[in-house]
């Protein structure tokens, strides 16, 4: 029993001079003077200034840290590379301002992060090829001796790294076209450029890289002092003192997104007021322009009627023209024999001769009458669904004996089933007329050929009619389907016409392709229902 009590009692002893031990070594912080490091020129963070001040974002709120905690704090200042060897002698406690790295971690303890940190590449005004870091392969890079921008540039591949005391001269020999970029410390490489004047010498590319958070670094042994600092920047950050020197070396904190937006915005009202006065343009040029557009409709809607009527005019002095053609020619021919009978009756030839001539004339004009009147007065569509590829057969039949005397070859494309609502006579007699002019414009053409397609396009059926013959001129396209136009020595030219009035009775198109010497093309598209 008394062995247990004797144990309890040394462990307590134990403890008690331990925890007095860490008190002790706490108080001596507070006793003796805290020496911290910094970079002699990384401005805006800390640099000595030309009259030897040593200044900056860390070097005020380190001293403002003392205050809020009641430690004397001597700061050095040194080269980088020198701050690191420093802190790892033991010569300084802390570096006042330093990037995390996950290596890092391994040597220091980081404090809580009072800031961002991230690099930037700079490069001359005038480069191109460097858009970013796999743009640096068997370039020159400078980069402040120590820094972190080692780091970033590690993974690329056959570079050459110039090192330099700080970030100004690596800056420096940019400018001076020593190197192909320079990688440092985005708001020190800024500060450097404004400060010598080189704004039009140097620019930045790309996005920011590696943004890191930043902080009061100490050896791993002494978590302490680390405490001390900790509390120290709680205290700054919470009474304001934080934003207030935060805002005298960076300027005041704006929210990207709003930057973004009021960036908008301004480009909004530009927008606007743009607008506005093109509005305001184009209302006025809008309202001269009515006025001279509604004189020159009005010269137009003249001068349209005067065409009109000209052409209809025109139009119907071509259907007179052709109707008294086709007219006077049986008329001249019966005026002709009526004229010799009294001077011929006894020949026995010349009254056969006249008795065969006169009817046929007279049946001529009859089916000129006939066709004139169809023509105008067509008869009532007797619509009803027909077969399209009996149809088409049945017509063929009758022209057998044309398409072999003429040698012509005839090819036909189309399915047994097509069916439209169409009236059997008119559809026949529009692939009647069709045929016909196919068969007249290739009787002088070698190797004579007519093609016929049927096929079905939706709700509607194509029927093609095409021929290798002679063609149409430009100038009778027009005319085509006029009555009693043809440019052929036989016929009234009522053909085409009526298959134009038959096809539009059916609610129809027909459409026609030609060229001389090539041949003709005729579509016709029809509703099937």
């Amino acid at each position: 029993m008394n062995k247990r009590i004797v144990c309890l009692l040394a462990i307590l002893v134990i403890t008690l001079l331990f925890s007095y031990q860490i008190v002790q070594a706490e108080d001596d912080y507070y006793r003796h003077t805290i020496v911290i490091g910094g970079d002699e020129y990384f401005p805006p963070f800390e640099y000595v200034d030309k009259n030897g001040t040593y200044k900056g974002f860390n070097v005020d709120l380190m001293r403002a840290i003392a205050i809020e905690q009641g430690i004397d704090l001597e700061i050095k200042p040194m080269p980088w590379s020198k701050v690191i060897q420093e802190l790892n002698k033991g010569k300084i406690h802390a570096i006042q301002g330093m990037k995390y790295t996950l290596d890092r971690t391994n040597l220091y303890d980081f404090s809580v992060p009072y800031l961002v940190s991230s690099q930037s590449i700079f490069v001359n005004v005038n480069s191109s090829y460097i858009v970013d870091l796999e743009d640096f392969e068997n370039k020159k890079v400078a980069i402040q001796k120590n820094d972190i921008a080692r780091d970033v540039l590690k993974k690329t591949h056959n570079i050459v790294i110039v090192e330099t005391e700080n970030q100004e001269k690596a800056l420096k020999k940019l400018v001076a076209k020593e190197v192909d970029a320079y990688v440092g410390n985005r708001l020190t490489g800024l500060y450097n450029i404004q400060k010598n004047g080189y704004n039009k010498q140097i620019k930045i590319i790309g996005n920011e890289i590696n943004p890191t958070n930043y902080g009061i670094v100490v050896k791993k042994e002494n978590k302490y002092l680390l405490e001390i600092f900790n509390e120290g920047l709680k205290t700054v950050m919470e009474n304001g003192t934080y934003d207030k020197i935060y805002k005298k070396w960076f300027g005041q904190t704006i929210d990207p997104s709003y930057l973004f937006i009021k960036k908008i915005f301004n480009i909004l009202i530009v927008i606007l007021l743009i607008a506005m006065i093109m509005i305001m343009f184009f209302y006025k040029w809008n309202y001269l322009l009515k006025k001279e557009v509604k004189k020159r409709i009005e010269k137009e809607k003249m001068l349209i009627e005067k065409m009109i009527e000209k052409d209809k005019l025109e139009s119907l002095g071509r259907l007179v023209a052709g109707i008294a053609h086709e007219i006077r020619n049986p008329l001249t021919a019966i005026k002709m024999y009526i004229e010799l009978i009294p001077y011929k009756y006894d020949s026995i030839s010349f009254r056969q001769k006249i008795s065969e001539d006169v009817p046929k004339e007279i049946e001529r004009l009859d089916n000129i009458i006939s066709d004139l009147l169809e023509y105008a007065k067509p008869k009532q569509a007797n619509k009803k669904m027909i077969n399209v590829y009996k149809e088409i057969n049945d017509v063929l039949i009758f022209f057998e004996n044309h398409i072999d005397d003429n040698h012509i070859e005839l090819y036909k494309e189309m399915d047994t089933d097509l069916c439209i609502f169409f009236d059997n006579y008119q559809f026949r007699q529009i692939i009647i007329n069709l045929l016909l002019n196919g068969i007249q414009a290739v009787k002088e053409t070698k190797n004579s050929n007519i093609y016929i397609y049927v096929r079905k396009e939706g709700e509607f059926l194509i029927i093609i009619i095409k021929d290798n013959g002679c063609g149409i001129s430009m100038e009778n396209k027009t005319k085509i389907f006029e009555p009693f136009f043809t440019t052929k020595n036989t016929g009234t030219g009522l053909g085409l016409a009526t298959c134009y009035q038959f096809i539009k009775e059916n609610e129809g198109e027909i459409f026609i392709n030609s060229e001389i010497g090539v041949g003709t093309e005729v579509k016709v598209i029809v509703p099937i229902f």
